[in-house]
């Protein structure tokens, strides 16, 4: 372990999993100072594999690593409650395993003065939602809104305790190498147990208030829910359909509370790509009573009925030109072997023109 002591609050043993699933990376990555963001929970940055782990890790050279930055306990029973809660989390953390979840990789112990170890992550180089939207504005963004509801349907349903996100948003959705959308930060706000300091980190560096369920402004609900997941997940769809955040036009957050608790309002339908169709799910999903609000599995079907195939599947199965796919042992596939072996991973995108539908279009994959 390489600190005894986590900032003077927890003695590194204080935290150690019960299980073999949760991995300790402190000797097997580093910490550049390439400052990523900072959101309610704390800093990220990213860094990379050590020289031996990286021959082990060759495939994911680059790694995000999450360093929390929480209050120090009041007393020793706080401690002793967060500490158990820390244990806790990262063993349930450690169980999760989907697609559309990102996973954690391990754990690592970066300085001393952190009170809880940093989180270790895959580095996802398209980005999160937002930005992953800006600059592929051709890609069906119903995708996107299908693989978020199917990881928090995953989450919610988790066995054998269900598990709530807490904080949905574009930022907390990124991009992998297969155009599959990923929730992140999911566990976080789990960490944070006094309802009070969850309500004040929530929305200070991140800026969660926008995506905030009434119920959760008002103290009705002291902690996030299954039903203010799904608040949060609408105005989710409709940051990533409309390319604003919600209430955009409103800049001073006194204002936003009462314009949702008071006057109820909801952002306002706007002309964008695929708001027309989402829009009877987004109402409902927002709807003001939490007991209103559809389930996953429910939001999950609707959404499913809407979404257009995964990129792959415009391929024509006639088309037996070789396709590069990073999916297989072989290097080369041809089309009708993808479709038929159900693979939706996407066609390597260097080899496809024009860059504007790059992922979209066999016919302009080059003859190798």
């Amino acid at each position: 372990m390489a600190h005894e002591y986590l900032g003077g609050f927890f003695k590194a043993k204080d935290i150690e999993t019960s299980s073999d699933t949760m991995s300790d990376l402190t000797d097997q990555i580093e910490c550049t100072t390439e400052f990523i963001g900072r959101g309610g929970f704390g800093c990220v940055y990213k860094g990379r594999w050590v020289e031996e782990a990286a021959q082990v890790n060759a495939v994911r050279p680059l790694i995000v690593v999450k360093v929390m930055n929480l209050p120090p306990p009041i007393d020793e029973e706080q401690k002793n409650r967060q500490s158990k809660q820390i244990k806790r989390e990262l063993d349930v953390w450690s169980k999760i395993d989907h697609k559309n979840i990102l996973s954690l990789l391990g754990i690592a112990y970066i300085k001393p003065d952190t009170n809880i170890p940093a989180f270790i992550s895959a580095w996802m180089e398209n980005g999160n939602a937002k930005q992953f939207r800006l600059r592929n504005p051709s890609f069906p963004p119903l995708r996107m809104l299908h693989d978020i509801i199917q990881g928090l349907h995953y989450l919610h349903t988790f066995e054998p305790d269900p598990i709530v996100h807490g904080d949905i948003k574009a930022v907390n959705v990124l991009i992998n190498d297969q155009y599959e959308a990923r929730l992140c930060d999911f566990g976080l706000s789990r960490f944070l147990i006094d309802s009070t300091l969850w309500r004040t980190t929530a929305t200070q560096a991140g800026g969660s208030l926008r995506w905030m369920s009434p119920e959760l402004m008002t103290g009705k609900q002291c902690t996030p829910t299954k039903e203010s997941d799904i608040y949060a997940y609408a105005m989710t769809c409709y940051e990533i359909l409309s390319g604003d955040v919600p209430f955009k036009s409103v800049r001073n957050e006194a204002n936003l509370i009462h314009n949702v608790i008071i006057e109820k309002q909801r952002p306002e339908h706007a002309e964008s790509c695929g708001l027309d169709d989402m829009w009877d799910i987004i109402t409902k999903c927002w709807a003001e009573e939490p007991e209103d609000r559809p389930r996953t599995a429910k939001v999950l079907e609707l959404v499913r009925k809407r979404t257009p195939p995964h990129p792959l599947l415009f391929l024509k199965e006639s088309d037996e030109r070789p396709v590069l796919t990073k999916s297989t042992n072989r290097r080369y596939l041809s089309v009708s072997k993808i479709l038929e072996s159900e693979d939706e991973r996407i066609v390597e995108g260097s080899l496809i023109e024009p860059t504007s539908r790059r992922y979209l279009n066999v016919n302009k994959v080059l003859e190798n």
